[in-house]
């Protein structure tokens, strides 16, 4: 008899609370969105519960809570859905509006409309400003990492991190969770940690946690916030930015299957074989480094393709988007707003043939889909967002 995934549950949606006396950021921790990942979640408990009380530390407030927890009960990424890949508007209107979400994603339509109302919360309560963190692992063996949108607020606090630094992956995902917070112009960053079954992911995102404490001004601990700059120095990658060029979408029915000894950011060149399916074999399309490469049974981003972004164009980019130079882009032939939203831009494809993807990228916009000969792409920024 199967498990119910409602029976005897473990975990709890709110892990806990700190807070000083003082005015400060309100830092949101959400781990366990997937629930084969529950490293992020023992760490939130065992830090909101050593900090405890501890009142003079802090400066702001700091939130706990768990993602899927249904899942995480049974140990599996998701039930029905994948709770990260849910956060599009049609859903959010609905949750909002009190109405049912009537999709076939029924123990995940239940975590969604929960964690909303708490985050929710949070935002109606505090005055802010509000982070956002997303605590993950990976399915294959990696050194710790963050993603973020590509927007100015969360670069300038990303690249505080010794830690690379993936951008650009909102363009590939459907309704993820921080690029919903990201919208709503709240700074969000993910961070994954390691692989699912490694024994120091809950150490790894302790560490992550104590340093988004001291980074962000919410914990004042001269001793930690040392270590964490001897910590820097010594890593060579630190500040590395990199983009995703490429995505290998899982089809329907495809047996796709990974080839083994592929890790996190593993140097790859153009033609080689990195996995298979019924078909015959799949290959780089470029040189690069391998990203997220699947090696468990539920997902359909079989592995993305990264390369490393110059710091010129990191500050290029920084400069144009801060003098706003992206009103010009409705001055070329085959650029015009998308009628749904200011911040959307709809490119014809057939006009704008030579006006490159890396222009738009450069100046903040992204890509979120494809009409007949138009491309669509999104500022996930504007002006008044800006640090």
């Amino acid at each position: 008899m199967k498990k119910s995934p409602e029976s005897g549950l473990k975990y709890k949606r709110k892990i806990g609370v700190l807070g000083g006396k003082n005015q400060g950021p309100v830092l949101i921790f959400i781990a366990g969105i997937h629930g084969n990942e529950p490293s992020g979640v023992q760490a939130l408990s065992e830090i909101f519960s050593e900090y405890h009380g501890k009142y003079d530390l802090f400066k702001g407030k700091a939130f706990a809570l768990c993602g899927n927890i249904r899942a995480l009960n049974i140990k599996q990424r998701y039930i029905d859905a994948d709770l990260n890949r849910l956060w599009i508007e049609e859903r959010i209107k609905k949750i909002k509006n009190h109405e049912l979400i009537d999709s076939s994603a029924l123990s995940e339509d239940k975590e969604q409309m929960e964690l909303f109302h708490d985050v929710t919360e949070i935002l109606n309560k505090e005055r802010g400003p509000f982070m956002f963190f997303d605590l993950h692992t990976t399915s294959s063996a990696s050194c710790p990492f963050v993603l973020i949108n590509d927007t100015l607020k969360n670069r300038v606090l990303a690249e505080k991190y010794p830690l690379r630094i993936i951008l650009g992956i909102e363009e590939y995902l459907d309704g993820p969770f921080l690029s919903y917070i990201n919208d709503q112009g709240h700074i969000s960053l993910g961070f994954e940690a390691g692989q699912h079954n490694d024994p120091n992911c809950k150490e790894i995102h302790k560490q992550f946690i104590l340093q988004t404490f001291m980074l962000s001004g919410f914990m004042r601990d001269k001793t930690l916030y040392n270590e964490l700059i001897r910590t820097r120095r010594k890593l060579p990658f630190a500040h590395d930015f990199f983009e995703i060029r490429q995505r290998y979408r899982i089809k329907e029915k495809e047996e796709f299957k990974m080839i083994e000894g592929y890790v996190n950011f593993s140097i790859i060149k153009k033609d080689q074989l990195l996995a298979k399916n019924q078909f015959g074999n799949i290959e780089s399309l470029e040189s690069g480094y391998l990203f997220m490469p699947l090696y468990q049974k539920k997902g359909s981003e079989g592995f993305y393709i990264i390369k490393i972004i110059p710091t010129f164009w990191l500050r290029f980019s920084s400069f144009l988007r801060r003098i706003n130079l992206d009103s010009v882009l409705l001055a070329l032939p085959g650029i015009t707003r998308y009628e749904k939203g200011v911040k959307t831009l709809k490119v014809n494809v057939q006009i704008a043939r030579y006006l490159p993807v890396e222009l738009l990228h450069l100046l903040g916009y992204r890509r979120v889909r494809r009409e007949g000969f138009n491309l669509l792409f999104i500022k996930r920024e504007t002006i008044k967002y800006l640090s």
